[in-house]
């Protein structure tokens, strides 16, 4: 799936169908066993939301219908388009490298063992990136949702004082959190109101964080990131180490043969990275449908929906 135009000249969203730079190299390789087409079309979706930002947010600025019962502040809707906007990037790039790896493992008899664990994980991983990277900032898009109720507004700001009310714009990093702590303010900001629609939206954000799936994924990542990660060559430096005795008298020096670590496992990490796409998938079809209701809920204009032009996947 290539562009999306919302009018001549301009993109509106994009999906890749491969990283690579030679496209007829993409056209000739094996096709992914598994399209995932619900999963491009929700990005997709997404992504098309930040073309409607600025119209989204005049509506809701200057609308006098006998509907409106409040004004929010200024440019926390079109921050929210924008949101989704990228978080419908990331899940799009996540898809595109998943459809890499796939090939990968498709064309695995022409390339060496090493090789292929190699190039298996690094896509594998960097997939997982960007799942990781939405799935965080699905839970700062459902706390500056709920921003837009003055209670739950009330409670959260208390919460996170250095924040600033989390404010439309800013990138100071304490108003911007992790999943899991976005999701416990959020579900406590949804439980001092009466919007439903918040407050599945909250459990949705819950689930996600609570997700064996993704909490796999994410304590992977910590690893790659912050701790020691795993060679995809064996090799003769065991975590373990190869001195021992250390202390009772008598030290021991090993010398010992290469070996391959478990979390090197090329095949493993591919498919906690299709894993975990699964429950990401459900939050962004649950939070796109319940968005504009949770809006409409605290008395604001807006009319937009979120769809794809017909015949898009």
């Amino acid at each position: 799936m290539g562009p999306m135009n919302v009018d001549e000249g301009h993109t509106a969203g994009l999906l890749a169908r491969s990283l690579v730079w030679d496209s007829n190299a993409v056209v000739s390789a094996p096709k992914a066993r598994h399209q995932r087409k619900h999963f491009a079309s929700e990005s997709m979706r997404w992504q098309l939301a930040s073309q409607k930002g600025a119209w989204a947010e005049l509506r809701a600025q200057v609308s006098h219908t006998h509907r409106q019962r409040q004004v929010p502040a200024y440019n926390r809707i079109v921050e929210l388009h924008g949101l989704m906007g990228a978080i419908g990037e990331q899940a799009g790039l996540c898809w595109t490298i998943e459809q890499d790896t796939q090939r990968i493992l498709a064309t695995s008899q022409n390339r060496a063992k090493e090789h292929q664990t190699l190039i298996l994980r690094a896509t594998a991983e960097s997939a997982s990136h960007f799942l990781l990277g939405a799935a965080h900032s699905l839970g700062n898009l459902g706390l500056r949702l709920s921003l837009l109720n003055p209670r739950a507004a009330t409670s959260i700001c208390r919460s996170r004082p250095k924040a600033r009310g989390f404010a439309p714009g800013v990138d100071d990093r304490s108003a911007w959190l992790t999943l899991h702590d976005a999701s416990r303010l959020l579900t406590a900001g949804a439980g001092v109101t009466s919007n439903r629609h918040l407050y599945r939206i909250a459990r949705s954000i819950a689930d996600l964080a609570a997700d064996n799936r993704f909490i796999d994924l994410d304590q992977r990542r910590g690893m790659d990131y912050h701790r020691r990660r795993p060679q995809s060559v064996a090799h003769t430096s065991p975590r373990h180490g190869s001195v021992g005795g250390v202390g009772s008298g008598a030290v021991t020096i090993s010398m010992v043969s290469a070996d391959l670590e478990p979390e090197a496992d090329a095949i493993s990490v591919y498919h906690q990275l299709a894993e975990a796409m699964q429950p990401l998938l459900r939050v962004m079809g649950e939070m796109r449908r319940e968005l504009p209701m949770a809006i409409r809920a605290e008395g604001i204009t807006y009319n937009e929906q979120f769809s794809l032009p017909r015949g898009a996947w």
